[in-house]
């Protein structure tokens, strides 16, 4: 599907990116920075949308006996799943948190297995997806 190699365009080596397309130093320090007080208020943010939610539906269904409420929660819950996701993506790669002990107890317990994902089997396999794509 691809042009012969003759007829591509070199893109490669930029004043951004390597050969290999990786970011060169300064932006590439700038792109591995890691804002550990933004991303704990992430993961807080996502538990507190999260219990907001079943609380806030649980006091509508109470008050109101609207109990089709619970069917749209469902479907916004889907948001807070996917939330969980990211920062589990992130922990796997090792960039939630600077200090890798705190990366990995807040990916594996607060992040992780609440969507009931296993830490060390999703970065695995994870990286080997990295290794080969």
């Amino acid at each position: 599907m691809l042009p012969p190699p003759e007829l591509r365009p070199s893109v490669l080596p930029t004043g951004h990116l390597n050969g290999k397309g990786m970011a060169v130093q300064p932006l590439r320090g700038e792109l591995r920075r890691i804002a550990d007080v933004r991303n704990a208020g992430s993961v807080m943010s996502v538990w507190l949308q999260t219990f907001g939610l079943i609380v806030a539906t649980s006091w509508a269904v109470h008050h109101t006996g609207q109990w089709w409420l619970w069917a749209i929660t469902f479907v916004l819950m889907g948001r807070a799943h996917a939330l969980f996701g990211i920062l589990g993506h992130e922990s796997a790669h090792r960039l939630l948190f600077s200090n890798q002990r705190v990366n990995d107890v807040v990916g594996r317990w607060f992040v992780n297995c609440p969507t009931f994902v296993s830490q060390d089997q999703y970065r695995r396999s994870h990286m080997a997806h990295h290794r080969d794509a």
